[in-house]
């Protein structure tokens, strides 16, 4: 449900996401009978895979901004055919350029694939 949420709605905005972590750290806070917060080394580790001794949380602020412009680019044809203007497809939203945006600035010394090959894999 969350990645669904993440990827197609401009859920990548950063007002609600931290929400979301906060609740989902205090849950599990109050699940394990452990303290955390947030900010703390201890609620980093939990994004680590199992393997790498972490419980797999992801992080809703991380990962928004991926999800939207991987749902984008997934969609793109199909937006293109839907609205019979190739003009008009979801590279060129205001909404994706501001998560692109934002992406840039998270990941400052990893480039962006070219839009070209950004549906394809």
């Amino acid at each position: 449900m969350l990645m669904f949420l993440l990827g197609n709605a401009t859920s990548f905005l950063p007002s609600s996401l931290s929400d979301f972590d906060s609740l989902l750290c205090s849950t599990l806070s109050s699940l394990l009978n452990v303290p955390l917060c947030v900010s703390d080394p201890a609620w980093i580790q939990t994004s680590l895979p199992v393997r790498s001794g972490g419980l797999g949380f992801w992080s809703a602020v991380k990962l928004a901004n991926s999800c939207y412009i991987s749902s984008a680019a997934a969609s793109s044809s199909l937006v293109s055919l839907i609205l019979h203007d190739p003009s008009c497809s979801p590279h060129s939203l205001l909404l994706v350029t501001k998560a692109k945006e934002l992406w840039s600035r998270a990941s400052e010394d990893i480039s962006p694939t070219p839009v070209e090959s950004e549906s394809t894999q």
